[in-house]
């Protein structure tokens, strides 16, 4: 763990936590949320805030996936009181999480992000209490926070290659989120000439197995950490932390002296999952990378250079290490793997052909329908046409035979007869209209 820098006792104002993932960052964050004067939130900048809800916040828990983490119950409660009517908390954006990961070539913040992270302080000094922001997306953007806001600035460092088994069990377990955000990060970044020149080593996908994405996560990380010292206050190495008592206790000491919080550090747990890259010895591995910037450039001070440097060389020491002592077991799980694989290629070719099959068979059942029913319809048609013409015959008869009743009264009433007898009618109506 690197020295804590000169820094005078207490927070300034806001307290800022900077991690990766799969760092122990939600674990820190619920020990400085335990204390109830500090209002801490858990990674300010998590694209998941943009659609928030008062349900969501409170039902999203530790338990809610594979997470590994403490139970710290939900992770975001402290964000309700500024979510809009319709979701999603105020002033954020989904831009932030990694359109601006890294901050254009002036240094500073977006105008959007300082004042989100402006409503975020003002919100907890309202309520009298001390803002602590966590983040899992501002490595980058540690310096240009502390240019803007102040505060003490801590950031949270875990062995990489660690950190990379972590994203392979959570890649394995079918959650590629955190494998995507090496990706997305690198693609947020396309401005910066040293975490650009990281982008041809995506090309082909995202694999645990490809040598080539684990050299792209370890060097953005060693990147990233190099960038977040120049601004930190403390470094904090929880593998460190974790294994010795005396870096957990001075750790916590510098935390009370800089931030006026006794946070309890005891329950910190490490934890090794697993790794399926084989990317050769770590000659190798160094040599392959040799290429490209090295983590230093990216420093702008001694301690910044300092933990570039270590961050890549305690990560090639652990991947040796493990490479090392589970060689066999990386190269039996890949045989698995790429097993797996096969099978799962000829199941979905199976299943593909099976559905082929079946839609072709319902195409056939639907063809054979409609023609029943086209040949259905053709003979009620004939039914109804028949039908129609018999009444348009009827019609026909019963107008020839109005006609010829016409032409019949007609007749009679300019015979002859008709004429001599109509004295006759006319005393007969005579007679019918006289009162009886």
């Amino acid at each position: 763990m690197l020295p804590a820098a000169e820094a005078s006792p207490r927070h300034g104002g806001a307290v800022f936590v900077h991690s990766s993932f799969r760092t122990g960052s939600t674990w820190l964050w619920s020990m400085f949320r335990n204390n109830p004067a500090a209002l801490a939130y858990n990674e300010i900048f998590n694209d998941a805030l943009a659609t928030l809800t008062p349900e969501r916040a409170l039902s999203y828990t530790h338990a809610s996936w594979a997470s590994k983490h403490p139970p710290v119950g939900n992770y975001t409660a402290e964000y309700i009181p500024l979510l809009r009517p319709r979701g999603g908390v105020r002033r954020y954006r989904p831009s932030m999480a990694f359109d601006s990961f890294v901050p254009s070539q002036d240094g500073r913040l977006t105008t959007r992000e300082a004042a989100y992270v402006a409503l975020l302080l003002e919100h907890a000094r309202a309520a009298g209490r001390v803002p602590v922001l966590t983040a899992t997306r501002s490595l980058a953007r540690a310096p240009a926070l502390r240019a803007r806001f102040g505060g003490v600035h801590i950031v949270l460092y875990r062995n990489i290659f660690r950190q990379w088994a972590s994203y392979t069990e959570q890649a394995v377990l079918k959650n590629r989120y955190f494998l995507d955000t090496i990706a997305a990060a690198i693609g947020g970044a396309a401005h910066d000439p040293a975490l650009g020149a990281l982008a041809p080593l995506l090309a082909g996908g995202l694999d645990v197995r490809r040598p080539a994405i684990w050299q792209a996560m370890l060097l953005l990380h060693a990147h990233l950490y190099a960038r977040a010292a120049d601004a930190a206050d403390l470094v904090l190495d929880i593998d460190r932390i974790a294994a010795d008592p005396a870096c957990r206790a001075q750790a916590e000491a510098d935390l009370l002296r800089l931030t006026g919080f006794a946070v309890d550090l005891a329950t910190v747990r490490a934890s090794m999952a697993f790794s399926l890259v084989d990317a050769g010895t770590t000659a190798e591995l160094t040599a392959s990378m040799a290429s490209l910037p090295a983590p230093e450039t990216s420093a702008g001070t001694n301690r910044g250079r300092a933990l570039g440097r270590q961050a890549l060389a305690a990560a090639i020491d652990a991947y040796g290490s493990y490479r090392a002592e589970h060689g066999p077991l990386i190269d039996a799980l890949q045989g698995e793997f790429r097993a797996m694989e096969q099978k799962t290629l000829r199941d979905n070719a199976a299943i593909a052909s099976r559905l082929l099959e079946l839609e072709q068979q319902k195409q056939r059942e639907v063809d054979a329908l409609a023609a029943e029913l086209a040949t259905t319809r053709r003979g009620k048609q004939r039914e109804i046409d028949a039908l129609i013409a018999e009444v348009e015959a009827t019609r026909q008869k019963r107008r020839q035979d109005v006609a010829a009743i016409a032409m019949e009264l007609d007749a009679i009433r300019h015979s002859h007869s008709w004429r001599v007898t109509a004295p006759v009618r006319r005393l007969a109506e005579t007679i019918r209209g006289r009162p009886a």
